[in-house]
């Protein structure tokens, strides 16, 4: 009689270990699968995005750099057009795009805490939509506020985040349902 009930405690335990064992892993999982969806979206609407239009930018800068440094000779009236022309079809839409992703995406920030670049990023691209958008007739006068450079810290971030979340999201596929 023993035989029976010492091998139906050992059934019921070994249940309750293999439940309690599977009930840990499928939380473990839920808490991956949470952390890639995060993870992913931090990629592709914040980090991703804004890398590859920072590139876009620098890329436009070098086009513009090259031409400007091979124009001697040209007019300044020209080289103000052309100044002009890159920054209203490239430098523009290009700046406003990045704006408008950390304005809707500031809440997939890591940690809740805005990076100064970002912040100092904000400053100079507005300061280069009131400079673009001044009229010809105020050009001197916008041409004579201080320039307030790229901010190197935002590309040092914004790809430094980008790696960051894009290690993560594989550790996170690799660890899911080991």
């Amino acid at each position: 009689m023993t035989g029976p009930i010492v091998a139906g405690l050992v059934a019921a335990l070994g249940w309750f270990v293999g439940y309690f064992l599977t009930k840990r892993r499928e939380e473990k999982n839920r808490r991956l699968e949470a952390r890639m969806r995060r993870t992913e979206r931090q990629i592709e609407e914040l980090y991703g995005p804004l890398f590859n239009l920072m590139r876009a930018v620098f890329t436009v800068y070098g086009v513009r750099q090259q031409a400007l440094s091979r124009s001697a000779g040209i007019p300044p009236a020209d080289e103000l057009a052309f100044r002009r022309f890159v920054q209203a079809d490239f430098f523009m839409p290009l700046h406003q795009r990045m704006r408008d992703i950390l304005t809707r995406k500031l809440h997939l920030i890591e940690d809740g805490k805005i990076p100064d670049s970002f912040i100092d990023y904000m400053e100079h691209s507005t300061q280069q939509f009131v400079q673009a958008s001044a009229p010809e007739a105020l050009n001197t006068i916008a041409g004579r506020i201080d320039v307030r450079p790229w901010p190197r810290a935002f590309e040092v971030d914004v790809k430094g985040m980008l790696n960051i979340f894009m290690q993560r999201y594989e550790q996170c596929a690799r660890s899911l349902y080991r």
